[in-house]
């Protein structure tokens, strides 16, 4: 059965290593969902058996192994579902939170736009004493620090509305491929179900005779 990871609705309670890390463990329960499928399907696909008796059998063996592999197969599409409705809270989160960040950012290069188009000699020397400048000095000086603290928390939102995204892809494959999978079950079961009534039919038939 293909592991779930238990997470928070805040996107704010992982950070971008743990969502990175949440990121691998979704591709590795994809994959090896599409294993346990290919196993799965290499099993039922063995050579056909040569007597009735052992086809029957087969037959009721492969029956009570699919629809266990069912209601596996049921139960993490419901449990899946659920993850994924978390997950896309965590990405509306996240995409709030950098479209924040890119307001803010866009305002403050407009505020430094309108001050370097004035002059930053132009804004010292139009201070009313030499105290005022050098407050004035700090400033710009703390400006530029918070320049760089936001362009590095913007780019850090946007690595995480990319690795929502990326996850969240993540989980609809798998739950398309459960989703197929549940169909593709309940198919073969109708098929064996038919297969096994006809087997018995002509036993019946073979035992009047």
């Amino acid at each position: 059965m293909a592991f779930l990871i238990a997470v928070s609705v805040n996107a704010m309670a992982q950070t971008t290593p743990e969502l990175e890390a949440r990121l691998k463990a979704e591709r590795a329960a994809l994959d090896s969902l599409k294993a346990r499928i290919a196993a799965e399907d290499r099993h039922l696909q063995r050579a056909r058996p040569a007597s009735e008796e052992e086809m029957l059998a087969r037959l009721e063996r492969d029956m009570t192994q699919v629809e266990e592999a069912l209601r596996v197969v049921q139960s993490t599409s419901r449990e899946l579902a659920q993850q994924i409705g978390i997950t896309e809270q965590q990405l509306r989160q996240a995409q709030g939170q950098l479209k924040t960040r890119e307001q803010n950012m866009a305002r403050r290069v407009r505020e430094r736009y309108k001050m370097e188009h004035r002059g930053i000699l132009a804004v010292l020397f139009s201070a009313r004493s030499f105290g005022n400048a050098a407050q004035r000095v700090r400033y710009l000086s703390q400006l530029a620090d918070r320049d760089q603290r936001d362009f590095q928390a913007l780019q850090a939102a946007r690595k995480r509305v990319s690795l929502f995204y990326a996850i969240h892809s993540s989980q609809q494959r798998r739950q398309q491929i459960l989703m197929q999978r549940e169909l593709a079950n309940e198919q073969g079961l109708k098929r064996w179900a038919t297969d096994k009534s006809q087997i018995l039919k002509q036993r019946r038939i073979s035992q009047n005779k």
